[in-house]
């Protein structure tokens, strides 16, 4: 059980999962950047996707398939 601070306890839940998403056509920086946050955030999941930073918009369906 977790206090959430008003003196109530919870079940905790867990944390949520973290959804890292890069396009592979982004830099290599950017390979590794996500790729680094993805081994140090518990519970995060890395997706590489099609296009680039614009993927949201220019490729929603896999972005909403990533989800």
């Amino acid at each position: 059980m977790a206090r959430n601070g008003y003196g109530a306890t919870a079940p905790y839940l867990g944390a949520p999962e973290v959804l890292i998403f890069q396009g592979a056509a982004s830099p290599e920086v950017t390979h590794r950047m996500t790729a680094r946050l993805a081994a140090l955030l518990p519970g995060a999941r890395r997706v590489v996707i099609a296009g680039g930073h614009m993927a949201p918009i220019f490729a929603p369906d896999a972005v909403v398939g990533a989800i």
